[in-house]
């Protein structure tokens, strides 16, 4: 649990930034991704399937929230930022907020060493 990984660093550490680089939405996504495919330790593996599968979940809920509660979606001049869930509208919703707190708290919990599973997440990365 406590070795290196492929490209140099800690399993732990790079568990926790699987989950922090959400942070930075459609980026974060596919650092995620990079990082599922190159690494090969099995913590470090499954928190970044983990961290790239709840990455999508929120992405695609931040969508629906903002399309639900705010209406437009094509002709709203926010549609191109509203693509990493961090929009105008969006932001008022307190979503953003809601998912920092979120990745936050994964990253801690993988830092500290423990392979916490997300309900849902973690079966589908299971199978």
């Amino acid at each position: 649990m406590d070795g290196n990984t492929q490209i140099g660093f800690e399993s732990k550490v790079f568990a926790a930034l699987a989950y922090l680089v959400l942070f930075l939405g459609l980026i974060g996504i596919l650092v995620d991704i990079i990082g599922y495919l190159l690494v090969k330790q099995r913590y470090a593996k499954f928190h970044s399937g983990q961290a790239l599968l709840m990455g999508l979940v929120l992405t695609i809920v931040g969508l629906i929230v903002e399309v639900t509660f705010f209406g437009e979606f094509i002709n709203s001049p926010f549609a191109i930022p509203m693509i990493t869930t961090y929009s105008f509208y969006n932001i008022i919703s307190g979503f953003p907020f809601v998912m920092g707190i979120i990745y936050i708290v994964c990253a801690l919990l993988a830092l500290g060493g423990k392979e916490f599973r997300i309900p849902v997440i973690a079966n589908f990365l299971s199978k």
